[in-house]
């Protein structure tokens, strides 16, 4: 009996049938009603009239026993330490006679032996998995505390997982909260190939409802046609072809890291045991997925450092050698989209205050970069350039007030240039995808905002200089 399902469902040996004949053969067992009732309070059942027997046609069973030939059948029940695990049943009398009481209590003999064989072989399973699953839980544990560096490959413990939960596929959902998404990297991903990342937007509507917001486990053995599935979700699914799943949370130290999920179990449905088995691997998980991360964010935020400071020390250098502000501020737009990765940078340069129409309304002098004969501002631009207080980051133009410029960018940070506490211009650049900038690309575009206030300032005093120099020489 499959009770998780409340129906009892046929299993091998058969005799005098063919399995293929069988089908799925299986007697469902409602919350009551006549079939209830004999399932829970008779010992044994048989008829001698299938064809006309209302019982049959109630279990539904009448088309099997019509396509069997079952004129007459007998069931006793199978019964092992005060539970009742399933029947046994006989059809058809090899000469003909009618099934009695005798050839109940007959087969219920037969019943009471083979229950007592089920019973034991089905601890002798339990025992052997058990054992098999902590010897698995521990391997998995040795090998997730191995991987130290992302360098090494995850894909081990993900194949271990795979082998524990006798599942198809193995995959990790990473949580990226700057990017305000849930990623799922081809290197997580264990029994399938993924070509990309597939990106989920956290803040999606009906997002608070997955795994990583609620922290609520899932687990569905018809995946295609649950209708609990988000379409992001079902993005997934679809990707890596997922039927039966289990995911739950990874959790550690009270932070929400992602999520483990595993797919198509090789033999059946997954149920609760598989659930506790995965909570507990998720744990392990869970520690490794938070040793890696740190050690790619500290490895990437060392790199990007670097990067930004060796941009910082070429542009000091180029301040040192010239005074045409032209060459230093194609030197700052290249360093620029070199250290952060910008699609590209453009550097506008304004006229004097007292050429602006109005103090909310600068007038662009040039620009350098991205479209040099763009004569006007861009609204982030113009937002740095009248609040010159700080800097102007859109992680998202798509969530913004801000038109986006041009129309392809989804990211995009604007910083001012000043000079003796005048705006002169202003440093913007942006990125196709979004969330590619934060505070420290900020911070970075707000320290070239000042060499470009230098280079700005000694242009400015060799011209004042070359000035009083023709008027001294008049």
């Amino acid at each position: 009996t499959r009770r998780d399902l409340s129906r009892l469902v046929s299993k091998l040996p058969f005799y005098g049938v063919l399995g293929d004949d069988l089908g799925d053969y299986a007697i469902q067992i409602p919350d009551e009603g006549v079939i209830k009732d004999l399932w829970t309070e008779e010992s044994y059942w048989y008829s001698n009239r299938v064809q006309t027997d209302s019982l049959v046609f109630v279990a539904g069973l009448d088309g099997l026993a019509e396509q069997l030939g079952v004129k007459k059948t007998l069931m006793a029940v199978l019964q092992a330490s005060g539970r009742r695990i399933g029947v046994i049943q006989v059809s058809n009398k090899l000469d003909g006679s009618d099934f009695n009481d005798n050839d109940a209590r007959l087969l219920m003999v037969f019943a009471t032996q083979a229950a007592a064989i089920i019973e034991n072989s089905r601890l002798f399973l339990q025992a052997q998995r058990s054992a098999d699953q902590a010897q698995g839980l521990r391997r998995v544990a040795e090998l997730a505390g191995n991987v130290l560096t992302s360098q090494e490959s995850f894909t081990p413990v993900l194949a271990e997982i795979a082998r524990v939960t006798r599942s198809e596929m193995v995959f990790v959902n990473v949580l990226d909260t700057q990017k305000e998404s849930l990623i799922t990297y081809p290197r997580w991903v264990y029994g399938k190939e993924l070509a990309e990342p597939i990106f989920q937007n956290i803040y999606s509507p009906g997002f608070e409802y997955s795994v990583v917001s609620s922290q609520r486990p899932y687990i569905s053995n018809n995946v295609p046609d649950d209708k609990r599935v988000l379409p992001s979700y079902r993005q997934i699914g679809d990707k890596l072809g997922i039927q039966k799943a289990i995911l739950v949370p990874l959790v550690y130290a009270d932070r929400v890291l992602g999520e483990l999920g595993v797919g198509n179990r090789i033999d059946g449905d997954y149920d609760d045991e598989d659930y506790e088995t995965v909570r507990v691997i998720a744990a392990q998980v869970a520690s490794a997925l938070d040793r890696l991360l740190l050690y790619e964010q500290t490895g990437q935020n060392l790199t990007r450092r670097l990067e930004e400071l060796d941009a910082i020390s070429r542009v000091s250098n180029e301040l040192t050698t010239t005074l045409d502000i032209d060459q230093i501020l194609h030197v700052i737009r290249d360093e620029v989209i070199r250290a952060t990765r910008a699609d590209d940078c453009t550097i506008l340069l304004l006229k004097p205050r007292n050429e602006w129409q109005s103090l909310d309304k600068p007038q662009p002098a040039r620009r350098i970069g991205m479209d040099d004969d763009m004569l006007y501002i861009t609204p982030i631009e113009a937002e740095a350039i009248i609040n010159p207080t700080s800097y102007v980051l859109v992680t998202d133009y798509e969530f913004s007030t801000f038109r986006a410029l041009p129309k392809q960018a989804r990211s995009g940070l604007a910083a001012p240039i000043l000079y003796l506490d005048q705006v002169v211009g202003a440093i913007y650049i942006y990125h196709r995808e979004p969330n590619r900038f934060d505070e420290q690309s900020a911070a970075f575009i707000t320290a070239m905002a000042v060499k470009a206030s230098l280079g700005y300032g000694n242009a400015e005093r060799y011209r004042e200089q070359l000035e009083r120099s023709d008027r001294l020489r008049r």
